[in-house]
């Protein structure tokens, strides 16, 4: 039963989930309704007195085998779901990844002003994009691309309408808290300027419901301290898009 999940499964995106559901589910129905037969039957007044020994117990024995090959089907059926709702997040992560490109995520304008690259039009992933357009300064020092990966996934519109959204904010805050109780540490990629993990763990931060009750907590101070830095270090950035950085309401 489980081996049978498991194959469904290892063949996804080979079959066509749709027709495979569509088979399990006719064949489900016609199972359950041989079973709602068979028990029609033996419930019955003369069922128990007419029919043979060896009938009825072939008729329980039938029952017990068609049930769990339902149960056996209904595992299928909710792995070809799974499936379903796997390719429809693909498709809507793809959807969102074009949208994103074109409606211009908040930090392509900023990061594009701050470089003077423009933003390529072959290039459809959204971290892709903002690695192209950023110069060796903002990809400088370690670690860039894993914070810029977490903010950009946590900034996204699909996480935050899901059940996993608060854990996701809550440890995000505690590794970057961590990472800047160090009086060493300026910034996230222990550089001496600003990077694209800064632009984009701040912009994703701020941009938390419940952040500006979340920053005024005392504990938090190293985190205000580097916020209040990166506005400093782009204090003389004459942009108006870099001021979205650090207003929630615009970017919600």
């Amino acid at each position: 039963m489980a081996a049978t999940c498991q194959v469904f499964l290892h063949l996804a995106g080979q079959i066509d989930v749709t027709v495979e559901q569509k088979r399990t589910e006719e064949r489900l129905t016609q199972l359950e309704q041989t079973v709602e037969t068979l028990r029609a039957d033996r419930a019955r007044s003369e069922y128990t007195s007419k029919v043979p020994i060896a009938k009825q117990l072939a008729d329980e024995r039938k029952i017990h085998e068609i049930e769990a090959e339902c149960e056996s089907l209904r595992e299928m059926l909710s792995s070809l779901q799974d499936m379903e709702h796997s390719v429809d997040a693909q498709t809507i992560q793809k959807d969102e990844s074009r949208t994103d490109k074109d409606t211009m995520h908040p930090l392509i304008p900023i990061i594009s002003e701050l470089t003077g690259h423009a933003t390529p039009k072959e290039v459809t992933d959204l971290q892709a994009i903002i690695e192209c357009i950023a110069n060796q300064e903002l990809m400088g020092g370690p670690q860039v691309k894993q914070w810029l990966s977490w903010s950009i996934h946590l900034h996204a519109p699909q996480l935050r309408q899901t059940a996993h959204f608060e854990r996701s904010s809550t440890c995000f805050r505690e590794m970057l808290s961590a990472r800047l109780h160090s009086a060493s540490c300026m910034y996230l990629a222990h550089t001496s300027h600003v990077t694209l993990a800064d632009l984009g763990a701040v912009l994703a931060l701020v941009t938390l419901p419940d952040h500006n009750s979340w920053i005024r907590n005392g504990k938090f101070k190293y985190v205000a301290q580097w916020i209040d830095r990166i506005k400093d270090a782009l204090d003389d950035k004459p942009s108006v898009s870099i001021s979205y950085l650090f207003c929630p309401g615009a970017l919600i």
